[in-house]
C-alpha cells in the first residue's frame, strides 16, 4: 500500500476526529514530512492529495489554517508550546 493511502486512511479510521486536515500534492516532500510528523506523534488527520503544483495547506479543527506550516508552527497550534516567541532553529 502506498504510504499515501495509508496517511489517509489513518485519519479516516481512528476512533478520534481528525485534529488536522492536510491538503497537498502526493509528490511533495513537505507533505510528506507533515503526514509523518502527526503519523509518528498519533495526531488523528484526513489526508486529501491534490494534483498540479501548490502550497500545503493544514486545517485545524478549530478551523485556523496555515499554507506552508513548519513543523513548529504545527506543533503550536496543536498546543505544545506555549511560548511563541521563540525562533524556530
Amino acid at each position: 500500500m502506498r504510504r499515501d493511502r495509508q496517511s489517509a486512511i489513518v485519519g479516516i479510521m481512528s476512533e478520534d476526529p481528525p485534529k488536522v486536515k492536510v491538503i497537498g500534492r502526493p509528490g511533495s516532500p513537505q507533505a510528506y514530512a507533515i503526514r509523518d510528523f502527526l503519523h509518528r506523534n498519533d495526531v488523528p488527520f484526513e489526508w486529501h492529495p491534490t494534483p498540479g503544483p501548490g502550497a500545503v495547506r493544514c486545517e485545524f479543527h478549530d478551523g485556523t489554517r496555515l499554507e506552508n506550516p513548519t513543523i513548529r508552527q504545527i506543533s503550536e497550534q496543536l498546543g505544545w508550546f506555549h511560548d511563541r516567541q521563540q525562533p524556530e532553529d
